[in-house]
């Protein structure tokens, strides 16, 4: 005849294994594995031993998981029980599992032997080497001297009390102490316009315009302003570098007398082939 262990109603759905189960030293790590196992199932379903021993062929077999089962029986997780119909008349039996352990045949809770240690906050191992995990500075700290660090606690409470939120004339937000000190500073170097226009863009982010992100604003604005006027001054000075450079050109030919004396030479000769003639024709414009 087949047995199949059926998880008990426990009117929770998901599993949740108490710490004391977990760490029960009579258990070994198979019967636990086996054990969790158990208890995942849905109310009502159970497992034989053959069923569990093939959903892992190639790490447990069927005698194994019967050692597990006999360990877990043994330690009280596991209940062999008459069932009764509705007449009261027995029907045959069913074996239970438990999260805990149960009561014995002689009526006496099996329990953990003594000295199991506790279940809260265990000595925690790294799971590459056997030296207890160090806590950090501030757990350190407070276990040390809890006096110390309920007051600096409460110092901490009190400051960010303190805390008000205050808007200057320009729409800066002040919420640290430093912040007033900042926002003038800020308002001194930038005009009116400036600062509400860094004011209005800090707030359309959805943050606060405090002094530091005002004057990142700003200095944005400032970059992308100067940038502009260097384009449009390159932009401007193509034209006039060409009509300087003609100046130029006009004004060196005017001082060198043998440059314009080829000058009034070659109007002469345009003159002359237009049918233009006289001695002074040269002296045109």
């Amino acid at each position: 005849m087949t047995t199949l262990y059926v998880r008990a109603r426990s009117g929770v759905h998901v599993l949740i294994t108490p710490s004391a189960t977990v760490r029960d030293a009579r258990l070994s790590y198979r019967a636990s594995g086996v054990l969790s196992r158990l208890l995942d199932n849905a109310e009502g379903y159970g497992m034989s031993a053959e069923q569990l021993a093939a959903e892992r062929p190639e790490h447990e077999g069927r005698d194994a998981i019967r050692t597990a089962l006999r360990e877990l029986k043994a330690a009280g997780y596991i209940q062999r029980r008459a069932t009764m119909g509705a007449s009261g008349r027995f029907t045959g039996w069913e074996t239970l599992v438990y999260d805990t352990p149960q009561l014995m045949d002689n009526g006496k809770p099996e329990n953990p032997p003594a000295g199991f240690p506790p279940a809260e906050k265990p000595a925690l191992k790294s799971s590459k080497s056997t030296s207890l995990v160090k806590p950090s500075n501030a757990a350190a700290s407070r276990a040390r001297d809890p006096a110390s660090a309920a007051a600096g606690e409460s110092q901490q409470q009190q400051r960010a009390a303190k805390k008000v939120r205050r808007v200057r004339p320009s729409g800066i937000v002040c919420w640290e102490q430093d912040d007033p000190q900042l926002a003038e500073a800020i308002e001194a170097d930038a005009t009116l316009g400036e600062v509400r226009a860094a004011v209005v863009a800090v707030e359309a982010t959805g943050k606060d315009p405090v002094p530091g992100l005002v004057s990142r604003e700003i200095q944005r604005v400032r970059r992308v302003r100067e940038k502009a006027e260097q384009t449009k001054a390159r932009e401007a000075a193509g034209p006039l570098a060409e009509a300087r450079r003609q100046r130029e050109e006009r004004e060196r030919r005017e001082a060198d007398p043998v440059a314009r004396q080829a000058g009034l030479d070659a109007m002469r000769k345009a003159a002359s082939e237009l049918g233009f003639e006289g001695p002074d024709v040269g002296l045109i414009g």
